[in-house]
C-alpha cells in the first residue's frame, strides 16, 4: 500500500483525495502548461489501485491527472 501511495508522483498523477482542498482554489490559477499523460504508461497505476483498495473504498482508487506545472 506504501508504493501505491508515493507511485503516481513520477507520472504526474495524484491520489485525488489528498488533493481535494486545493482541487477548487478560491482564484484561477493559470500556470498550466500543455501536457500529455499515455495510456500505456497510466494502466500499470491504475491496475494496482484496483488490485490494492477495496471497492468498499473505492474513493480511495481515484487517481487524478495533475499538471505537471501545477504540483505543490
Amino acid at each position: 500500500m506504501n508504493s501505491f501511495l508515493q507511485g503516481p508522483a513520477p507520472n504526474h498523477l495524484e491520489h485525488v483525495w489528498l488533493k481535494m482542498s486545493a482541487m477548487v482554489p478560491p482564484s484561477p490559477h493559470p500556470s498550466a502548461v500543455p501536457a500529455m499523460w499515455r495510456h500505456l504508461e497510466m494502466v500499470p497505476h491504475l491496475e494496482l489501485a484496483a488490485k490494492l483498495v477495496p471497492t468498499e473504498q473505492a474513493e480511495r482508487r481515484v487517481l487524478i491527472l495533475v499538471n505537471p506545472n501545477m504540483g505543490e
